[in-house]
């Protein structure tokens, strides 16, 4: 029997000081790069898609993209690698995926509501095979939902945060029952959008027509 697998490999690239956007103050991070290899017989033999870098807050231990860091801080010959920011488009798949993946695992019901939410919002179609990619990237990462939104939203303006909280809603209730841990990410967005409960009621009642 031959003996097929996968293995991600993480190594430190550099150590320094950042602002945590959990913590809310500075702490000492590593910045991660981390990559999947297919292995025969428990031994890594090809690598499987590009390296993935990602900050980790040594405190917390929360893992957020390298912008994070601005740019004043990104370690010399990395500021190529990592871009200053995600595409519109970029940003809800990782936003959606994370979503996804924060349970651990991912149900038929929640694919279907997260290709929905982004056609929705984009106007544009989101096949399986890029979604499974997206949630790939962000479990290879390490990004949950929660470390994203705290170190993105202040970037979004009030159209953005409704789109971002009406495709949480939409994708962590798709499957008839929210976790405590997707309870808690609502009312955390809800807290860091600075929605009030009528305006949090009106933007998750229109995904009601998705």
């Amino acid at each position: 029997m031959v003996l097929i697998g996968t293995w991600n490999w993480c190594s430190t690239k550099e150590r320094g000081h950042f602002e945590c956007p959990h913590c809310k103050f500075s702490q000492a991070y590593r910045w991660r790069q981390c990559r999947t290899y297919l292995t025969l017989y428990l031994v890594p033999v090809l690598p499987l898609g590009a390296v993935v870098d990602s900050i980790q807050c040594d405190h917390c231990k929360n893992l957020f993209a390298p912008h994070v860091l601005g740019d004043h801080q990104q370690p010399k010959g990395l500021e190529e690698q990592a871009p200053a920011r995600y595409s519109s488009e970029e940003e809800l798949c990782v936003w959606i995926a994370a979503v996804l993946c924060d349970d651990g695992k991912v149900e038929e019901s929640e694919i279907r509501a997260a290709r929905i939410a982004y056609q929705k919002l984009t106007g544009e179609p989101l096949s399986r095979d890029e979604l499974g990619a997206w949630c790939g990237w962000v479990q290879t990462a390490g990004i949950h939902s929660l470390g994203w939104l705290q170190q993105s939203y202040r970037q979004w303006n009030l159209q953005r945060r409704k789109e971002m909280l009406q495709a949480l809603f939409f994708c962590a209730s798709s499957t008839g029952t929210l976790s405590s841990n997707r309870l808690m990410t609502l009312k955390q967005c809800q807290q860091l959008l600075d929605y009030d409960e009528e305006e949090y009621r009106r933007a998750i009642e229109e995904t009601l027509d998705w």
